[in-house]
């Protein structure tokens, strides 16, 4: 099979190529730029571009029997929908692989959610064989908190009832399988991980791991200075779309159903990995048990 891959160098993508790679298939990855590009793995071809290039995408996507569709941020309607008709008119895409969200029915009124529910909705309507991934938060996303934790603090505000979160790696895994064995089209499979983390959760297995306190920030019950913060950094409207998502994940929790997390580990033919060995990874890569060690527990 030859794959086109939407989002290749991404949380879930970066991991993604190599597991397409391994399973003797061809790789294609439309990335932005060329630093990204050079950063591929031997082996996969780079195109320079973007999902929201229609004359790219119609010169390319026939020359394509897989596509992989990994779509973010607010112009996701766009990306998304064009890139699935113009597949449709190709009429060579024989497997579409879509990164979804958990429950995004429940998570409409944050737009970069409920676009989920629309783009999939268009997926089953295209006649396209498909496999929808629908994850649930990502551990990944701890990168964002690497300063707080060098002050010894960490924030994600996960909320009281906590989340599922998923290692991007056991994503990438799945929809690798999708695409290499039998029994996947017309499939929507919920992933998320073995336990159910809270922000102050999370905090505690930081501290674990390097030995010294760390202290949950999160504004779960201020999210007013949460949208603030995160305005510093992207567009207000997106913070406050961020705001909509985690004030539902505070409220309702994000949890995954033990059916679920029992089908998927029969689908990767092991358990999802847990949360304590993926903080001891970031751990020794950040070199924070390095300082943490050299300058004693806390």
């Amino acid at each position: 099979m030859n794959i086109f891959v939407a989002g290749g160098t991404g949380k879930i993508g970066t991991p993604l190529i190599p597991f397409l790679l391994e399973r003797k298939l061809q790789v294609t990855v439309l990335t932005r730029s060329e630093e990204n590009a050079k950063k591929l793995p031997p082996g996969a071809r780079a195109i320079i571009g973007d999902l929201l290039d229609t004359t790219l995408l119609r010169r390319e996507l026939g020359n394509y029997d897989g596509l992989f569709l990994n779509c973010s941020g607010d112009l996701e309607i766009f990306q998304g929908l064009n890139a699935i008709d113009i597949a449709r008119r190709c009429g060579t895409v024989k497997h579409l692989v879509y990164i979804s969200g958990q429950t995004p029915t429940t998570l409409y009124g944050a737009a970069h959610c409920g676009v989920k529910y629309v783009t999939e909705r268009v997926i089953k309507d295209s006649g396209i064989p498909y496999t929808i991934l629908q994850p649930n938060t990502f551990m990944q996303n701890d990168e964002g908190q690497r300063a707080n934790l060098n002050n010894g603090t960490y924030g994600l505000p996960l909320g009281r009832v906590g989340a599922s979160r998923i290692d991007t790696r056991d994503i990438a895994e799945l929809a690798a399988i999708a695409f290499s064995t039998p029994g996947h089209a017309g499939k929507s499979y919920i992933i998320g991980g073995p336990e159910v983390l809270t922000g102050a959760a999370s905090a505690t297995v930081w501290s674990q791991v390097l030995g010294k306190p760390i202290k949950y920030i999160g504004p779960d019950d201020d999210m007013d200075l949460f949208e603030e913060a995160v305005a510093k950094h992207m567009p207000r409207y997106f913070a406050h779309d961020l705001r909509i998502m985690y004030e539902v994940w505070g409220r309702d929790g994000y949890i995954t159903s033990p059916e679920d997390i029992k089908e998927l580990t029969r689908l990767l033919g092991r358990p999802p990995r847990p949360y304590l060995g993926f903080v001891r990874e970031m751990a020794v890569k950040w070199g924070l048990l390095q300082r943490s060690s050299a300058g004693g527990k806390e």
